[in-house]
């Protein structure tokens, strides 16, 4: 129920404006979360990343 109603900052990480600026901070992200770009993860093409920014 919760994570249906969660705000717009939690819905869109890892795809924040700032993470996507460039490779290197994409890799600074990766540090710090074990999920981003984990091979077991969830693999989301441009058009589900930009469902999930635009409303």
């Amino acid at each position: 129920m919760i994570y249906e109603v969660r705000p717009m900052q939690c819905k869109s990480f890892p795809f924040w404006e700032k993470s996507l600026k460039d490779q290197k901070s994409w890799n600074a992200l990766k540090t710090v979360c074990p999920g981003v770009d984990n091979k077991d993860g969830d693999f989301f093409s441009l058009e589900e990343i930009k469902k999930k920014l635009i409303p």
